[in-house]
């Protein structure tokens, strides 16, 4: 069974603002035969352009809980210099 971390709930937090997500996670075979978990999440936001994150990690836990780390930490910098560009603009 996966537990998910309270990582998954940092996009809650700016749900508001996306109109849809995609989680695709495959097995992924490296180069060196290592085993992977691959991991993509694509993030479409209201009036902004999709944000997709990628990732692979031995553990398909730690494939999930960056890709939500980065996509939280990207979708959060997006909304707050679109925020920052639309001040500037009402000046």
């Amino acid at each position: 069974m996966l537990k998910v971390d309270n990582t998954v709930f940092q996009l809650a937090e700016i749900e508001s603002n996306i109109s849809s997500t995609t989680f695709n996670i495959t097995d992924f075979v490296r180069r060196n035969g290592n085993d992977g978990k691959y991991c993509s999440l694509t993030i479409s936001l209201n009036h902004m352009s999709n944000i997709v994150i990628e990732e692979i990690k031995t553990t398909l836990h730690c494939a999930i809980d960056r890709v939500i780390i980065k996509a939280s930490q990207n979708v959060t910098h997006k909304l707050y210099i679109g925020r920052k560009s639309e001040r500037k603009q009402n000046y």
